[in-house]
């Protein structure tokens, strides 16, 4: 799909198998708004390398690489944003609404548990920022990613990302 600085498509490793995305951003090498944004692309990258390290609430970053007049960059893929979840009838239901109200007494605990588990996860990973004093400046449903969980507890794991504004 298209992010703000770029275009991002989904790719499988067959050498780990994990799942990835590759945001690509135009540098505009040459023009006169071309070093800024290069300089203001490759300062995301410095930023997102150094706090993925270490917090598994931050969208995991893999690599970068300068292609032509591109950058690259390589990271973990989540499989939707929280805006999503929240806004699309179809998807991922939060129980934003009155639907919330009409679920069963099992529903809404699990619903409670995932809510919890959001805004615990997103808690650990501006905790994470602080610690490193990086200041992330962008925290909004559209820059938080949730990815399908394996094993027990809530569904969904929220990561924080997009660190174009740190």
């Amino acid at each position: 799909g298209q992010g703000t600085s770029g275009e991002v498509s989904r790719l499988l490793s067959s050498i780990d198998g994990g799942r990835y995305v590759v945001k690509r951003v135009p540098l505009h090498r040459g023009s006169s708004e071309g070093g800024a944004a290069e300089s203001a692309a490759l300062h995301e990258v410095r930023i997102h390398r150094l706090v993925s390290a270490g917090c598994a609430s931050i969208v995991r970053y893999a690599f970068s690489h300068t292609a032509g007049p591109e950058l690259l960059v390589c990271m973990e893929a989540c499989d939707l944003a929280l805006w999503d979840a929240l806004t699309q009838p179809d998807g991922l239901r939060l129980g934003v609404g009155g639907s919330a109200a009409c679920a069963s007494p099992a529903d809404q605990e699990q619903l409670r548990a995932q809510r919890m588990a959001i805004a615990t996860e997103l808690c650990a990973a501006v905790r994470h920022l602080c610690r490193l004093r990086v200041l992330h400046r962008d925290v909004n449903p559209w820059n938080v990613f949730l990815a399908a969980r394996e094993g027990a507890g809530p569904a969904w794991a929220a990561k924080l990302g997009d660190f174009g504004l740190a």
